[in-house]
Order: structure tokens, then sequence, then C-alpha cells
């Protein structure tokens, strides 16, 4: 997924940044571009509730920087187990 993210950054000279895990946050990586861009979009592999735009949102809510934030990532149903293709065939 980062290589797709890298592609699509590029060709529309957004600002990537991959985070690798969530803990420990990065705060002045985070504060930084929250203070230098207007609109911030997370990216995971995994479900969107309770993921790492999640806890980006709680972050920056906490220190008072709100940011409008699109967060990308599956979303918030049982998905049965599968492979991750299968997977992602159902979220087609």
């Amino acid at each position: 997924m980062l290589d797709e993210a890298k592609i699509v950054a590029e060709k529309h000279n957004y600002t990537l940044v991959d985070m690798r895990f969530i803990k420990p946050l990065d705060e002045a990586l985070l504060q930084k571009v929250a203070d230098s861009h207007e609109l911030l979009v997370t990216l995971e592999e995994n479900a969107i509730q309770g993921g790492a735009g999640s806890f980006v949102n709680e972050y920056l809510q906490n220190i008072g920087k709100i940011k409008p934030l699109v967060m990308l990532g599956i979303p918030d149903f049982f998905v049965p187990q599968s492979t991750q293709a299968e997977a992602y065939a159902i979220l087609d």
C-alpha cells in the first residue's frame, strides 16, 4: 500500500509521511506536518475505527491542533477469516 501511496503523492505533489508504527508516536513530526498542512489524510491496511487515524486525530485534538482529517482504511464491519486478497475482494 505504501508503494501506491508514493505514486499518488508524487503525481499530485502531496507530502507523504510513513509512520511505520503508531507507538511511540513521533509527536514532533506530527506537529510539524499539522502546522504546515491544511488537510491531513491517514491511510492504513486495517480498520479505521481505533486505528492509526483515530490515534492521530486524538493526539491533534489533545494538543489543540484541530485539522480536517480524512481517514482511509477498512470500514467498521465484520470481515470473516480469509487471506488478505480475499478480504480485499469482500471490500470491493
